[in-house]
């Protein structure tokens, strides 16, 4: 369900799917999933105070290559 290709489109976009994080969670959970709402409702929290340690994290899993400028914008991702 949560392929690369869709994480390097929001990467590039960065506009972020919820929907493809929750079931990115759901994929990589030990136990049952917490329900897709209170999921979503913790996780843009969450997102707005760790959004560069997430990305780290999924970068290195999807194996991302990046170039980034320096100001740390990205310039190229694949």
């Amino acid at each position: 369900m949560a392929d690369r290709s869709q994480y390097i489109q929001m990467r590039k976009s960065n506009q972020w799917d919820l929907n493809w994080f929750y079931g990115y969670y759901v994929e990589n959970v030990q136990g049952s999933p917490i329900p897709p709402q209170t999921f979503i409702q913790a996780f843009n929290m969450y997102f707005q105070f760790s959004a560069a340690e997430i990305l780290e994290r999924l970068d290195k899993k999807f194996e991302v290559q990046k170039i980034e400028n320096e100001h740390g914008q990205i310039i190229y991702i694949s």
